[in-house]
Formats: C-alpha cells, sequence, structure tokens
C-alpha cells in the first residue's frame, strides 16, 4: 500500500487538475454517505420513498416495486408519488 500511496501524491503533485477531481470525487462520495446516514436515522420509509421518486423516479422501470424495501411497508400498499 505505501508504494501506491507515494506514486498517487506523486501524481497529485504533478497534475494538480488529477487531485482535484479526486478530492471533489470524495467530497460527493462522503456527502452522499453522510444523508443516507441521517436518512435511515431520521425519516420514516414514506419519506424515504418520496425522496427516491423525486431522485430516481425512472427507478421502478428497472426495479420492481417489491424489491423496494421499506420497514414496515407493504409493498402492494404503496401510492405512487404524485
Amino acid at each position: 500500500m505505501g508504494y501506491f500511496k507515494k506514486d498517487l501524491t506523486g501524481l497529485f503533485d504533478q497534475y494538480h487538475e488529477l487531485e482535484r477531481l479526486v478530492r471533489i470525487i470524495y467530497e460527493n462520495y462522503y456527502i452522499r454517505l453522510e444523508e443516507r446516514y441521517v436518512n435511515a436515522q431520521f425519516k420514516t420509509a414514506a419519506e424515504l420513498y418520496n425522496d427516491l421518486m423525486e431522485r430516481s423516479p425512472h427507478i421502478l422501470e428497472r426495479v420492481p416495486l417489491g424489491y423496494i424495501f421499506l420497514p414496515g411497508h407493504d409493498p402492494g400498499n404503496i401510492e405512487p408519488h404524485p
């Protein structure tokens, strides 16, 4: 692992655009990770479903509703997002 980090650091020193790109990718990753944690801790299943439909309304075209896990809800009783 030490060689990889050393090589990567060398690339970042040489190509500042690459360093910025990787930093932005990691920032976005950690923002989404924090959002997932907060959502899992504090949002209801209905709020999670509505957020999913706002963010990715096409998801139901690819994944049957029965595969979307909503704790405490029967998939047959979920009303579509308006």
